[in-house]
This record gives C-alpha cells, sequence and structure tokens, in this order.
C-alpha cells in the first residue's frame, strides 16, 4: 500500500524545477524517491504507519498529530528534494522506442549543461536532501517516544532505518596549517600527508 506524499505542485513551490516539467515524470519519480529514500530513513515499520495513516485519512486525526507533523515539516520537504534528485536524469534524457534520447534545445534559446555542471547540479540537489534526510532522523531521536515504529522492527526481510548522517564529501586543504611541520608528523616526509 503505497499513495504519494506530495503532489508536483508541491515539487514546482518547494524545489527549482521548472513548471513545464511533464507531471507525469514528477509523479513517477516521487513514487522512486520515496520507496527508495523516504524507506530507508524511516524504516519499513515507521513507513507503513505513516502509509496507512495518509490512505486511511488517520494523518489528520488529532490524535496522530505526531506522525502528521513529522509527514509535513519533515518528510515532505525531504522527498521533494529527493524526488528532485531522481528526476534530473529523466528530464535530461527520454527513453523512447529509438533508443535513449538527450533532450536539446534550439540554440537561441539555451544551451544543455555540459556533463560536468550537470553532475555539480545533481552533487548540489543530493547534498540539499540529505540536509532535510538529516533533519528528519533528528526529529524522530529527539522524540524516541512518539515515533516508537523506528526502534522497533516487526519480523525478518524488513527495511531497517538507516540511522548514520549523511556524507558530503571530504574537505582538504591546499595548504597546511600554521604550525604544522610535515617532517615532525607521521614518519616524516614519507609517512601521511595529513593536512587537517
Amino acid at each position: 500500500m503505497i499513495a504519494p506524499l506530495i503532489t508536483p505542485e508541491y515539487m514546482y513551490i518547494w524545489t527549482t524545477i521548472d513548471k513545464n516539467i511533464d507531471p507525469t515524470i514528477i509523479n513517477a519519480n516521487i513514487m522512486i524517491a520515496q520507496d527508495v529514500h523516504i524507506q530507508s530513513i524511516l524504516g519499513e515499520n515507521l513507513y507503513q504507519k505513516i502509509m496507512g495513516d495518509v490512505i486511511s485519512g488517520f494523518i489528520n486525526n488529532p490524535t496522530d498529530s505526531a506522525y502528521q507533523n513529522l509527514l509535513n515539516n519533515y518528510i515532505q520537504i525531504a522527498l521533494a528534494h529527493f524526488t528532485h534528485y531522481e528526476m534530473m536524469m529523466d528530464v535530461r534524457t527520454r527513453e523512447t522506442n529509438k533508443g535513449v534520447l538527450e533532450k536539446t534545445t534550439p540554440s537561441n534559446i539555451s544551451n544543455p549543461a555540459s556533463d560536468s555542471e550537470f553532475n555539480n547540479k545533481v552533487n548540489h540537489i543530493f547534498t540539499r536532501a540529505n540536509f532535510y534526510n538529516q533533519r528528519i532522523r533528528e526529529q524522530i531521536i529527539n522524540n524516541t517516544n512518539l515515533y516508537p515504529e523506528y526502534f522497533s522492527q516487526i519480523g525478518i526481510e524488513r527495511i531497517v532505518p538507516k540511522r548514520t548522517t549523511y556524507f558530503s564529501g571530504v574537505a582538504y586543504r591546499s595548504t597546511p596549517l600554521r604550525g604544522y611541520d610535515r617532517n615532525k608528523c607521521c614518519g616524516g616526509p614519507t609517512g601521511y600527508n595529513v593536512n587537517v
């Protein structure tokens, strides 16, 4: 039992996608992002609890306010950005009976992004999505009594929540810190270079 937790209209408001993008592409990627990313954040038990409450309409019941808060203020914004991330390749290319085609526009209007520009944009969107992913985790962990499904697993072969923080890359310094002497660290010049 799966229901979309956001709509294309929500995507137009909370992401930078253009309103001329085909809603069928958006809807397909909402379901993918929801199933792949949101379910792995929440774990199957909490995900199914929220799905059940949305489908039944119980999510609007005052006794379900903690789950409604989690959905409205944390899950939906993260889902919007994970959907944006998932749909980037579908916006750039289309699968047709002629093969996988890259979309182009007349040169007097705009030019398609280069591969490096496209990859930078995708990475930026993923970093943003992971920020909101972390906010979901913090809300749950700071309110453990409100979301017992997150901490309990019923049955085997269930998707357990990923409880680690997001990874946004590694920053390297091009020059060592003041006072750092490579010859006195890690075995001298032949040792490990630890510019931190």
